[in-house]
């Protein structure tokens, strides 16, 4: 008999529930695809995300191969006429010490390059929608920005990197609410040395309560290139695995040190 209702009012509303992949390859690749989309799609994703991942501790921390992205993909991210061929992507994992919300400001932090804890930062310029208090307020469930970021990376040398990065608030009728976040590089980075070429690169972020902590799940998908050096295989995406925990504890640096977020 409940099941019935159920189907009754999905007709009357004229909607259908949303149908999410089963496998954690297709999973973070839908919820990319589904970001701009209603929110359900992004319940949807959490709904079968969280317990995907449960028990891929060792395989996050390397970097866990996910589905590629397609040129349609990215069209329908907003991204035209990109070429795909050479696009790898991953997942990985991360842990800060400090809860959802204060995480969440230290990552749209709008002037990083001004403090103490975000030391690689060199120069940082960001232009928003001007919603960022309203959404750490959670009075608004979306917060966008772009940015041009002018960072010192070890080994690399200087970048410079342009982006799109998104928020929204994902609040399931069962459970905690979360945060994902999306990223859209679709430029190269201009690197001060000759050592490698990265034309592109995108991320779809998780952000989750675990009791007064946060725990970051993070795949990325980048075209990076040697050039004239010879790296290990698969560089890219063990260098960027490793790198994600570094960016945590940088960002509970910022939010400990009292620089802005509490």
């Amino acid at each position: 008999m409940r099941q019935l209702a159920v189907a009754t009012l999905v007709l009357l509303s004229g909607c259908k529930p949303v149908d999410a992949p089963d496998t954690l390859e297709q999973l973070v690749v839908f919820g990319f695809v589904h970001f701009d989309d209603d929110i359900e799609y992004l319940e949807a994703m959490g709904e079968k995300l969280f317990p995907a991942v449960q028990g891929l501790d060792d395989e996050l921390s390397e970097g866990y191969f996910v589905d590629l992205l397609t040129a349609e993909d990215l069209a329908l991210a907003g991204v035209e006429d990109a070429e795909t061929e050479g696009i790898i992507g991953a997942l990985g994992r991360s842990e800060y010490t400090n809860d959802l919300d204060a995480v969440v400001c230290g990552m749209s932090w709008p002037d990083k390059a001004n403090t103490v804890a975000f030391d690689s930062y060199i120069e940082y310029t960001l232009d928003d929608d001007g919603n960022r208090d309203c959404f750490l307020a959670r009075e608004c469930d979306r917060y966008d920005s772009t940015a041009t970021q002018h960072v010192s990376v070890p080994i690399l040398g200087e970048a410079i990197q342009s982006f799109e990065r998104s928020f929204r608030w994902v609040e399931p009728k069962d459970g905690e609410p979360y945060v994902v976040s999306r990223l859209l590089a679709p430029e190269p980075i201009d690197f001060s040395s000759q050592i490698l070429a990265v034309d592109q690169q995108y991320s779809l972020v998780v952000l989750y309560p675990d009791g007064n902590a946060t725990r970051r799940l993070e795949t990325f998908w980048v075209e990076a290139r040697a050039l004239g050096i010879e790296f290990p295989e698969n560089f890219a995406v063990t260098n960027a695995a490793t790198t994600m925990q570094k960016q945590a504890d940088e960002i509970d640096d910022f939010i400990d040190g009292g620089e802005g977020c509490d």
